[in-house]
């Protein structure tokens, strides 16, 4: 299909289709490759770490509201060894994390059962934050992670929602950076695997 629309519009319209799909198929290389240099070199990560990498001129640009989000230390380890990996596989290509872009599946566990979490990077980042602690305050949570108020915002707007309720908010009406936000030891969903969902809402 694509050989066909090359030849009806030429190559520079196929270019970056074409790109987009070698970089789909590399992917796929690089994390072979990853793991085998984890395990030649003797590094456990203690989960699984799934990289992408995307060739930024194939592709539209980038939710990058994350850019200078600060990962919890769960997360660093893995960053910096896959860094390290990929200087060694292509010492001319430079990595560019979005983390805006990452998913995450965390295991909860709850006083009615373990669930897995299906959630984005920032998502995550909040809940492990309350591993440390019984309860944190927005700000301090957007001091921590390094991420825009507005944004966080936004994350936790499925979070903290009666749909899902993974966390409480203290107050629960409206929105203020000094309310509290703590785990839901008694949320107990029908399922034990839930994807959290992100929707931009107007509030929280």
């Amino acid at each position: 299909m694509i050989g066909k629309f090359k030849l009806a519009c030429g190559a520079q319209a196929t270019a970056k289709l074409e790109g987009m799909i070698t970089d789909m198929r590399t992917a796929i290389s690089h994390q072979r490759k990853f793991a085998s240099w984890l395990e030649k070199s003797k590094r456990d990560l203690g989960y699984d770490f799934v990289v992408q990498v995307l060739t930024s001129s194939f592709w539209p640009a980038f939710d990058d509201s994350a850019k200078e989000m600060k990962v919890p230390s769960a997360f660093s380890g893995a960053i910096k060894a896959f860094g390290k990996f990929w200087e060694l596989e292509q010492q001319k290509r430079n990595l560019k994390w979005i983390h805006s872009l990452g998913t995450v599946t965390l295991r909860g566990s709850f006083d009615a059962k373990p669930v897995q979490i299906q959630c984005s990077t920032i998502q995550a980042s909040v809940m492990l934050l309350l591993n440390r602690t019984e309860s944190i305050t927005i700000a301090d949570a957007i001091e921590l992670i390094k991420v825009a108020p507005d944004e966080l915002k936004r994350q936790l707007k499925p979070l903290c929602s009666k749909k899902f309720g993974v966390l409480r908010k203290d107050p629960q009406k409206g929105y203020n950076v000094a309310h509290q936000l703590s785990m839901n030891r008694a949320w107990n969903p029908p399922r034990t695997r839930v994807r959290i969902p992100l929707v931009v809402q107007k509030d929280l």
